[in-house]
């Protein structure tokens, strides 16, 4: 277990690794993930500014909730790396501008096995209840044929569409068959350039994977459905190899992006005076070459 400075586009960021599985994080830069890796396998986060994982946070005094805008998204706090007996980690407490929250994040590169897990809570300090809303934005490498699979979720709104006359905002069409999926999964296709968002709930299982066409790498995300319930996805299908498609897709909770619409739809939770939020989740890197035991995305997740 180890943790080592490192640049990221000419910016400072920490190097952590356990096990077989390293995480860059920049705590300059809101604490963004720019790199997520398993030994010799592929990176699985878009690199640059557009790519990595960002935490995004909208919150607002219930009643005033109307222009709320994104508190997080760069937010700079301090950060902790330390090692331990579990892995490697890195913690950051963050006040939340202009409110009286604060907000913590513990991600932890595990040694016991290749994934990292990450826990959340958001404190109220005091003052008047405050509704509020979490949509991370993980942004997965992909390419023509990249499978995302969202067991139990089975419908979707859609957030924006272009390059697909089939589908338009606010449309409500079955997951994955309504966008073009098969029975199971969406993979992304071969086709002329599009791109789309859609949410939905994410089912009782907490879980999405990403897998990769070429060795049949995955991405496997599991969280507490009853904590986190929702779940964002945006696919671009790209515009040749310098502009490879991507999918953005995580757990998140209260939908959609904005605030005041998530609260008249009654999805953004309320946070009252000295009340403390808490949940998390946990990604596991898998590889057929690599494992003598493969996680499937409807089996039960193993003890964490």
């Amino acid at each position: 277990m180890a943790f080592r400075q490192v640049f990221v586009d000419g910016a400072s960021a920490v190097a952590m690794r356990a096990g077989e599985l390293e995480v860059v994080v920049q705590p300059a830069d809101g604490g963004r993930v720019a790199n997520l890796r398993r030994g010799r396998g592929r990176e699985w986060l878009r690199p640059g500014r557009e790519g990595g994982w960002v935490e995004r946070l909208t919150a607002a005094p219930v009643g005033q909730v109307n222009g709320a805008h994104e508190r997080l998204h760069a937010a700079v706090g301090h950060h902790d790396v330390a090692d331990h007996v579990r892995g490697v980690s890195v913690a950051s407490d963050v006040p939340v501008p202009g409110l009286p929250l604060l907000f913590r994040r513990e991600l932890t590169v595990l040694q016991a096995r290749p994934a990292v897990q990450v826990r959340y809570a958001l404190v109220h300090t005091g003052g008047a209840p405050i509704a509020w809303i979490w949509h991370p934005l993980i942004v997965w490498t992909g390419q023509a044929g990249t499978a995302v699979h969202v067991p139990g979720l089975h419908q979707v709104r859609v957030g924006a569409a272009q390059g697909r006359d089939d589908l338009e905002a606010g449309d409500f069409v079955a997951w994955p068959g309504g966008i073009g999926g098969d029975a199971a999964r969406f993979r992304l296709p071969e086709s002329l350039p599009w791109s789309l968002t859609c949410h939905g709930d994410l089912g009782s299982l907490g879980r999405l994977s990403v897998t990769d066409p070429r060795r049949g790498e995955y991405a496997m995300l599991f969280t507490d459905a009853g904590r986190v319930p929702h779940v964002g996805l945006a696919m671009r299908s790209g515009a040749g190899e310098l502009d490879p498609p991507t999918i953005a897709a995580a757990p998140r909770i209260g939908l959609p992006d904005d605030l005041a619409v998530a609260v008249a739809l009654g999805t953004a939770p309320v946070i009252e005076a000295g009340e403390e939020r808490v949940w998390g989740f946990e990604i596991r890197l898998g590889d057929p070459e690599l494992d003598e035991e493969l996680l499937l995305p409807d089996a039960e997740p193993r003890p964490a």
